[in-house]
């Protein structure tokens, strides 16, 4: 989940000029191997009054070699009492406790994971709170909301309870006669009722409140989890397809580590969600990052020739998209999905795809002298998906060009080879005896 950690930007600013008091402490990295040359131990000592920055690039003042830091990839700063992080625009992100932050006060033993490298905080004499005195905090992490005070209701809320008192208050204001013992006591057990009345819509009015913030709030919670990870989603998905025009040829299959990783995380985030949630827009989010994962698998298998292994991840990735697929609401906006509709009719054209390389494979010179040729009824089945072949080509054309330009390059292989093939087959038989 994304926390959100606004405001602390304003005092990020003026951390450098922190008073010299603040305390001294140090990041432990919990995975040395992880570092290039595998030393024994990594420590990133924080001295008070001090900013450091860390990265693997020589501009910081704390190197680590890991490829998977930034060159700057993080800020430290001293505050009063403990210390501070800022994420320096990197690739992979900082991450506190396991929740993505921008800039964040830290507290003793949290875990800091600036990408997927993970570090222990730790304060050299740890305050016996971990509040920071005199400032407000951001919201820190999940453990925190015990520790948060949340108003129940609203202004408008509170002015209903105060009316209700003063409505059931106002009839029992009689002022005594002292003359009239008799009166005075059924007046005096007016009063007595009119208080219990007033505590009873009193209580109901709170009670009534209570149980709508303790519904409300952990939707309101499970929505803007959901938000959230739609947003982190979209990045991934945007740096992914970003970085695709960058491949040369796209056929060696290591060059998309890095994408493949990133879709893997972000997929299981909207799976987890999905799981038990029905959302358009998640759902649809999913099923564009699926295929994007897909055509970076897909493409070197092509090349390869491995049509069995193609086979196999096309039939994986229609089943979690048929899965993905049901979990949009009933009532979904028209066109809020067509990410999960386009990414259907793509796995129709890998399946055409296969069948045309296969039968480049099986039969790959047309000869009279060949050794083997292709019965007519393959060729005539083939012949008929060409329609379908040009149809969802056509229909998904924008997407092919702007979001799926791995596997566009595989529709534009098959088609300069493979299609002529089958043609140059669709002839040679026609033309034959019966």
């Amino acid at each position: 989940m994304l926390v959100r950690d606004q405001g602390r930007r304003a005092g990020a600013v003026g951390a450098a000029n922190a008073p010299a008091g603040n305390p001294d402490g140090k990041l432990i990295c919990l995975d040395p191997s992880q570092i290039d040359g595998a030393p024994a131990q990594v420590v990133v000592p924080l001295p008070g009054g001090k900013t450091v920055t860390i990265g693997r690039g020589d501009a910081s003042s704390f190197v680590v070699a890991s490829r998977k830091l930034s060159r700057q990839h993080a800020k430290l700063f001293p505050g009063e009492g403990t210390w501070g992080i800022e994420d320096l625009n990197s690739t992979n992100g900082v991450y506190v406790n396991g929740h993505k932050v921008n800039t964040i006060w830290l507290k003793h033993n949290d875990e800091v994971r600036l990408g997927s490298l993970a570090f222990r905080f730790e304060l050299d004499r740890p305050p016996a709170q971990a509040v920071e005195r005199g400032r407000p905090l951001p919201a820190h992490h999940d453990d925190d909301l015990s520790e948060r005070t949340m108003m129940v209701g609203s202004l408008g809320a509170g002015k209903a309870v105060l009316d209700a008192v003063r409505k059931v208050e106002a009839p029992v204001k009689v002022k005594i006669d002292e003359d009239e013992d008799g009166a005075g006591e059924e007046r005096e057990r007016s009063s007595i009722r009119g208080r219990l009345v007033l505590g009873g819509v009193v209580g109901i009015l709170l009670a009534g409140l209570g149980i709508g913030a303790a519904v409300y709030y952990p939707i309101h919670k499970k929505q803007q989890f959901i938000a959230q990870t739609i947003e982190h989603s979209a990045a991934v998905r945007k740096r992914v397809i970003d970085r695709a025009s960058q491949y040369a040829g796209g056929n060696q299959a290591d060059s998309f580590d890095q994408d493949l990783n990133e879709l893997a995380e972000a997929i299981a985030d909207s799976g987890r969600l999905l799981s038990s949630e029905q959302n358009a827009p998640l759902a649809d989010l999913a099923a564009r990052m699926k295929f994007l994962s897909f055509e970076r698998e897909f493409l070197p298998l092509l090349a390869k020739g491995d049509l069995a292994s193609l086979r196999r991840l096309t039939e994986r990735l229609n089943a979690d998209l048929e899965t993905t697929a049901g979990r949009v609401p009933a009532n979904a906006e028209h066109g809020s999905t067509d990410g999960v509709a386009v990414a259907r009719e793509l796995v129709r054209l890998a399946r055409i795809l296969i069948d045309m390389r296969a039968l480049s494979a099986e039969f790959p010179q047309v000869s009279k002298l060949a050794p083997a040729q292709p019965p007519r009824e393959r060729i005539q089945a083939l012949d008929a998906l060409k329609l379908d072949f040009t149809r969802i080509r056509r229909e998904t054309n924008r997407y092919l060009s702007v979001d799926y330009v791995l596997f566009n390059s595989a529709v534009k292989s098959v088609e300069d080879r493979d299609l002529p093939l089958l043609n140059q087959w669709k002839e040679f038989l026609g033309s034959g005896p019966g």
